[in-house]
């Protein structure tokens, strides 16, 4: 993964073609295998419900995911405990207790937890003089390895109004399996009104498991007047993972669907 990401971000600006994904662990197996003390299976489930990635979100599921992959050892789940507690996501805030953890983890080289510490940085959770050193930390952490640093530098390069920056780190997340990173970069593709994009994007996170990224797509493809069928198939995919509003938007595209009777 730290290579790909690296030569992704060294490449030329042609956009490479992207990776094979591995077939995603269930939900269900990640618990079973948690279950056993497995911290990697407590942190990628956490992850899950932090981001909906085939669950709806549940930040305090998350939290409690996370800690149980720190008590088991696992440093990435460690990294997401602390951040979680930095944010106050699931549990109460802390960023006093939570900043030394993660910095102590980056200075022994997790990409994951510099850039959990960029992001509190940024945040300014930790002091002025840091919040500078913020998206030089995400970019280091990105060529690390740590695809969620990529998106958060693709965020900023589009609030600068850089697009070759933001299509460069943005694929770096997205095209190497995060889904919540192509979601994200779909978002701020239709803040660009760039809709046929931003539904390319909705997909690929859709297919990586993101339950507001297949949200998403349908409501796109509805607005521009595309497969209704295929629209209602993703949102009633999305409401059977407790999605409210997937579950209303396709009642409303099936009553639109509908002959009107005489």
């Amino acid at each position: 993964m730290i290579l790909f990401v690296a030569m992704l971000l060294l490449s030329a600006p042609a956009k490479p073609s992207t990776p094979a994904q591995p077939k995603r662990t269930t939900v269900a197996q990640l618990q079973k295998l948690c279950n056993q003390g497995k911290g990697a299976s407590c942190d990628e489930l956490g992850v899950r419900y932090r981001f909906g990635i085939d669950v709806k979100v549940d930040t305090l599921r998350a939290a409690d995911l996370f800690k149980k992959a720190c008590s088991a050892k696992d440093p990435e789940g460690c990294a997401d405990d602390a951040f979680a507690i930095g944010m106050g996501e699931g549990v109460s805030a802390n960023p006093g207790g939570a900043l030394p953890r993660l910095a102590k983890q980056c200075d022994g080289g997790l990409a994951r937890a510099c850039g959990n510490l960029a992001t509190l940085y940024y945040r300014d959770l930790g002091g002025p003089e840091n919040s500078k050193r913020a998206i030089d930390m995400w970019v280091d952490a990105c060529k690390k390895g740590d695809l969620e640093a990529c998106s958060e530098v693709s965020a900023r390069a589009h609030q600068d109004g850089d697009t070759a920056r933001f299509n460069k780190f943005g694929h770096a997340a997205c095209d190497y399996g995060d889904a919540e990173s192509c979601a994200r970069m779909a978002d701020l593709l239709g803040e660009s009104n760039e809709t046929l994009r931003a539904i390319t994007e909705f997909a690929h996170a859709c297919e990586l498991g993101s339950v507001r990224g297949c949200t998403a797509q349908a409501l796109l493809i509805l607005q521009v007047d595309g497969d209704r069928q295929k629209a209602i198939k993703l949102l009633d995919w999305s409401c059977e993972r407790s999605d409210i509003r997937a579950c209303d938007l396709s009642k409303a595209a099936k009553a639109k669907a509908e002959p009107k009777r005489n």
